[in-house]
């Protein structure tokens, strides 16, 4: 009889996925930890018979979270290995071989000793700070952008994600990233600072913890949100405008209400459209921000202008691409900076034409067109001190 009672404990001991027990739902759960391996209810002992089976005990001791419960691994009297080397390598391989283990686990102390006929170890795990912290589990890499772009909308100061299956590095990370922020520069007040941790497991699985830097504090940050959630168009019906004339009226509104700026800081769409001060990057943000409020596909460009650093726009007007640089219409003339072609441009401007698509022709508009928009005031933003006005 014991003996059947024995093959009933190790069978779903066979069972049991090797990866961390708390990733069966998408969230780490909350509830109380059910053991996965049967135990006996007169002794808090999971016992085993060989190497597999004393891998798994270790893993789901890892599983359990719980620092100050004894965990007791009994070696059956037929185990078919050396216990004292099986437990120390099964310890191993928990942290090594689990992208979980590695980024949450900072040690596993173990006391083996012998009872008569076998052996008994009782297992200790010390675990970080950052298993506090929320794990979003995924299978597949292809869900990584979502996530991310969650995060930076809602201003998430940290995200940790584990994957099964990915091949992104920590570069990779970053790309996206600036990638979603570039394409929706009203996401958050500035472009975060990201720092990214991967911890690697068996095969692909990999363990991100992303970790965002917006060089503000939390109070300036609500109150840059609150703003920017709040811009709006002032007054004007743009569902009945061609693409041209919607082209025309963004461009015209950041002329008329954002002064141009050389100071570094001002490299935003906030610093454009609630400051209303910016350099040619923030220029270009914002009109890539107007742009996608009118849906219009705009798109920034980095090069140079006269051999210095500079930022512009290609934007799309009925299926054609044109430059447009806001901040040489401010300064220079309409003329000298609306939908232009790659030739025009290329005498004072350079960028990498293999990144960008060609654009091939010079609009047709005149610049009677801006007069009906060159009136148009700033858009109004919530009352209130902005006490991170200028950095």
């Amino acid at each position: 009889m014991k003996y059947k009672i024995l093959i009933l404990m190790i069978i779903p001991v066979m069972l049991l996925f090797s990866s961390c027990a708390l990733y069966n739902k998408e969230y780490i759960s909350e509830s109380d930890y059910v053991s996965p391996i049967q135990i006996r209810s007169d002794e808090n002992r999971i016992i085993v018979r060989n190497f597999n089976e004393l891998r798994i005990a270790v893993q789901s001791i890892i599983d359990r979270y719980d620092e100050s419960e004894e965990n007791i691994i009994a070696f059956d009297s037929v185990y078919d290995g050396d216990p004292g080397t099986d437990i120390a390598a099964a310890c191993k391989q928990a942290k090594t071989e689990n992208a979980f283990c590695a980024y949450c686990v900072e040690d596993i102390t173990y006391d083996i000793y012998k009872v008569v006929t076998y052996y008994e170890a009782t297992i200790t795990v010390h675990f970080a700070e950052t298993l506090k912290n929320d794990i979003i589990k995924l299978t597949y890499s292809g869900e990584l952008r979502k996530y991310i772009s969650e995060a930076i909308e809602n201003r998430l100061r940290q995200l940790v994600l584990l994957v099964d299956y990915s091949n992104y590095n920590e570069d990779d990370i970053e790309g996206m990233v600036s990638d979603f922020y570039v394409k929706n520069p009203l996401s958050a007040p500035r472009e975060p600072n990201v720092s990214v941790g991967v911890y690697s497991g068996a095969g692909k699985q990999k363990l991100y913890e992303i970790n965002f830097d917006y060089g503000l504090t939390q109070e300036e940050l609500d109150l840059r949100t609150v703003k920017t959630s709040a811009f709006v168009f002032p007054g004007i019906e743009t569902d009945e405008m061609t693409d041209l004339e919607k082209a025309v009226y963004a461009c015209a509104y950041l002329i008329k209400n954002t002064e141009y700026s050389s100071a570094r800081s001002d490299n935003t769409a906030y610093s454009a459209l609630i400051e209303c001060k910016a350099n040619s990057q923030g220029l270009s943000m914002a009109m890539i921000a107007l742009c996608s409020r009118l849906d219009l596909d705009c798109r920034l460009v980095y090069g140079q202008k006269n051999w210095q650093n500079h930022y512009w726009n290609i934007i799309k007007i009925d299926d054609r691409f044109y430059h447009l640089d806001v901040e040489t219409c401010i300064n220079e003339g309409i003329e000298e900076g609306f939908l232009l072609n790659d030739e025009s441009m290329w005498v004072t401007y350079r960028w990498d034409m293999s990144g960008y698509p060609q654009c091939s022709e010079l609009a047709d508009y005149s610049e009677e067109m801006f007069s009906p928009y060159l009136h148009v005031k700033e858009a109004a933003v919530p009352d209130g001190p902005d006490t991170a006005a200028g950095s």
